[in-house]
């Protein structure tokens, strides 16, 4: 029985009629459709396949706004993909011969900006860059098209600048400056970075900038069914257009038509890219490709797999004809990389990324080997391959390896052997993977906290006689997030802002006369440890107008409180790990000689030689370092892969006490250090500047008891969220491992489990989770 499945070409219809034809020469149907709905409809979501030129599609929407004045957001989520929008649009607009000024805004580019102000704070540069580009040496005449990344988005939007001023001038500069805004990739986005989105849209439909013109176009080729209930909760159906292939009305079967992907043949297997590449028959087949003139990506999830696969491949075979495009790659490497006949990938090509092949007339890519666990991957990476739009030559197959679980292989299969159009095997994927992103109880719980936050900020600066349309925004937040819920409260969550607010004036201004507003407090979050009710009195009464004891007991307290809280304003991630300068010049890692990367990554994949600072590291090697957390020489490849833990030594805690304070809820922990072992062989020895890396932050985690593992670990099945080990050594000296959850996912993961853990708290006779 063949194990092989075809996929026909297939192909798009063409517009009607086509009023751009001088900037867009061949004008599909789709692209016309968002262009006629962004005419009529606030929202605009467009949910054609990948490769289908979705981004031309928002594009042409500039054709009506530009010759206003309006001004343009591009949000796109990898700087990499911001950097091909920009010349995507200066293209456009050049050949459309608009009056527009393209502006590239990434932190790169914030820093590289002059100006003739000294010390110009970040948050400064960006809002004066929008509001008198003149200073910087652009026509602050011309409307603008702004391409930026989420986090740029979300540091403006949440009032997350920690000069109040700055927080203030970006809120207002990104809410008001611009009435056409595109989300590219929007099924990208998880819940939490989701709710960045949908409280923009709350406010823009709130405050009338909808009914004035404004207007927002998603694209998005996986959207999941639960992104529309909420967009549903939000927009009528009178204000939102959604332009998708099962949309198109019926009069367009007869338009004519063009090919946009090959034919292409399918095998399924179970593996893993290193696994692949590792195999001598793999190898050949590969290598024969290349020789025959095909040209083509292996892409993974893990950089790691990536770099082991680039490892076996390396040899006279594939050496000059293979490159790699990873995070861990500079910009420029990343261009080489893209024109070379084998591509080896990690998920930063996932996204929009074009492979330009100049002068090819067939598609850039003929093969892809790829690894999915969901299957939004799975679509995303199969529709690299065999992309013909525009093309003069569009029969030649294309080919494709997926590697996946056996589970995933063995639905797939049931289609082995069949030719299948492009939907109809997108209809069998969807039921054979899981999607990317389906944690939403985010939303319901925490998202509603994190969007206060800038709520609270506006209400103080807006006069008494707007509070009502404040209040009118929360609830509409509240009816988006958590329509059901009933312990989000407008003054309630005043009041957590005041206090998160007082925090941070302890922690940030070190202001700890302060400090003795929170005993009570204080010693109701250690009341479940102290042995007693008359321990618990006692304490308030050593706490109460004694400075030394507080400043010992209660400031460690506050801190930990405070950047709990502030871990949630983070539009990625909340654990920032620990930076490593490391000397490459084999290129296990990257092309270049120097790279700096995450440390914790550089421990677990490679054996190197550690120097104790940055100046015995540049005399051992010879070049410069940067500044970093630690400094190392790479060697080899580990085989195995070391596993990285942490290590927790409470100061005055038994299991019994330690327990209910720090387990089951989110929690951030000054202290941890990190320690490593080899699978099956015991503790392994860690570089004392890593072994000591975090123990002066405070790391924002979920501590899960071990009662609670079984139920942890069946959430994360076959999903992208990993846990540590966290191994606690008690006052009294015995120890105890944990499932941990670090950083953002804590709150993620939290969220979700919050019932069953309630329950659990209710049933051993604990009290009750208080978020």
């Amino acid at each position: 029985m063949s194990e092989t499945i075809y996929l026909l070409p297939h192909a798009e219809k063409l517009a009607p009629d086509n009023p751009f034809a001088s900037s867009t020469p061949m004008l599909l149907y789709h692209q016309w459709r968002t262009y006629q709905a962004l005419c009529d409809y606030p929202l605009v979501v467009n949910t054609y396949n990948t490769g289908t030129g979705k981004t031309r599609a928002a594009l042409l929407h500039l054709m009506d706004a530009v010759p206003r004045g309006v001004n343009t957001l591009l949000i796109a989520p990898t700087n990499e993909l911001i950097r091909q929008h920009v010349g995507d649009v200066r293209s456009f607009a050049e050949r459309a011969e608009l009056g527009v000024h393209v502006l590239h805004v990434d932190a790169p580019t914030l820093r590289g900006l002059t100006s003739s102000r000294e010390g110009e704070r970040s948050g400064e540069r960006l809002k004066r860059l929008f509001q008198n580009p003149r200073d910087y040496g652009w026509d602050g005449r011309k409307p603008m098209v702004a391409v930026t990344n989420p986090d740029i988005f979300y540091y403006a939007l949440y009032y997350a600048a920690y000069n109040p001023h700055d927080a203030r001038n970006l809120f207002q500069q990104f809410l008001t400056r611009f009435d056409y805004v595109i989300v590219d990739e929007f099924h990208y986005y998880t819940a939490k970075q989701l709710a960045n989105f949908l409280f923009f849209f709350a406010i823009c439909r709130n405050w009338g900038y909808f009914s004035t013109g404004r207007r927002v176009c998603l694209l998005s080729a996986t959207p999941e069914p639960t992104v529309r209930d909420y967009l549903d909760r939000l927009f009528a159906p009178g204000e939102m257009a959604w332009v998708s292939p099962d949309s198109e009305p019926p009069e367009s079967a007869a338009y004519p038509t063009t090919p946009v992907l090959a034919p292409l043949t399918l095998e399924v297997q179970v593996a893993t890219v290193d696994e692949f590449a590792g195999s001598t028959v793999n190898r050949a087949q590969l290598a024969s490709w290349l020789d025959i003139g095909r040209e083509g990506a292996l892409i993974s999830n893990a950089l790691w797999r990536i770099n082991q696969a680039w490892a076996a491949l390396r040899g006279s075979d594939f050496n000059g004809r293979m490159g790699r495009i990873t995070g861990a790659e500079t910009g420029e490497s990343r261009r080489m990389a893209s024109s070379l006949p084998l591509i080896l990938a990690t998920p930063t090509v996932d996204l929009g990324y074009n492979f330009d092949r100049p002068g090819k007339t067939r598609q850039p890519l003929d093969f892809v080997i790829f690894d999915a666990h969901s299957r939004d991957e799975f679509l995303q990476r199969l529709g690299r391959a065999g992309r013909v739009l525009g093309r003069t030559q569009t029969g030649v197959p294309s080919a494709a390896v997926a590697l996946v679980d056996e589970d995933a292989r063995t639905r797939l299969l049931t289609l082995a052997g069949q030719t299948l159009t492009r939907p109809q095997f997108k209809t069998n994927v969807n039921a054979a993977l899981p999607p990317r992103n389906d944690l939403y109880a985010y939303l319901r719980s925490y998202a509603v906290l994190e969007a206060f936050w800038p709520i609270f900020q506006l209400e103080r600066q807006m006069p008494l006689d707007m509070h009502a349309q404040i209040e009118g925004l929360f609830d509409t937040v509240r009816q988006i997030f958590a329509p059901d819920s009933r312990k989000w409260y407008f003054g309630m969550l005043k009041g957590q802002m005041r206090r998160f607010e007082k925090l941070g004036k302890i922690v940030r201004a070190k202001e700890h006369d302060s400090l003795g507003d929170f005993v009570g407090e204080y010693v109701d979050w250690l009341r479940p440890a102290l042995d007693n009710a008359d321990g618990a009195d006692e304490l308030v009464r050593q706490l109460h107008g004694n400075k030394n004891a507080q400043m010992r007991l209660l400031l460690p307290w506050a801190e930990s409180q405070y950047w709990q809280t502030e871990a949630l304003f983070n539009f990625r991630e909340a654990f920032q790990s620990p930076t490593a300068c490391v000397y490459d010049p084999r290129h296990l890692l990257a092309e270049s000689d120097l790279t700096l990367y995450d440390a914790l990554h550089v421990a677990t994949n490679f054996v190197a030689d550690y120097f104790t600072d940055e100046k015995a590291f540049a005399q051992a090697v010879g070049i410069p370092a940067e500044p970093a957390d630690v400094y190392c020489h790479l060697r080899d490849h580990r085989s195995p892969r070391l596993r990285i833990m942490l290590a927790y030594r409470p100061e005055r805690f038994a299991r019994h006490q330690f327990e209910p304070l720090y387990c089951r809820r989110p929690v951030a922990i000054k202290g941890i250090k990190l320690r490593a072992d080899v699978p099956g062989s015991g503790p392994s020895p860690l570089d004392p500047a890593l072994h000591h890396a975090l123990e002066d932050k405070y790391v924002p985690m979920l501590i899960v008891k071990n009662q609670d593992e079984g139920r942890l670990m069946n959430l994360l099945r076959d999903r992208d969220i990993f846990t540590r080990v966290l191994r606690v050594t008690f006052a009294d000296g015995t120890e105890n491992d944990y499932r941990t959850l670090v950083g953002t996912s804590a709150f993620i993961v939290h969220a979700e489990l919050e019932g069953y853990l309630w329950w659990r708290e209710r049933t051993e006779d604990i009290a009750p989770i208080i978020v």
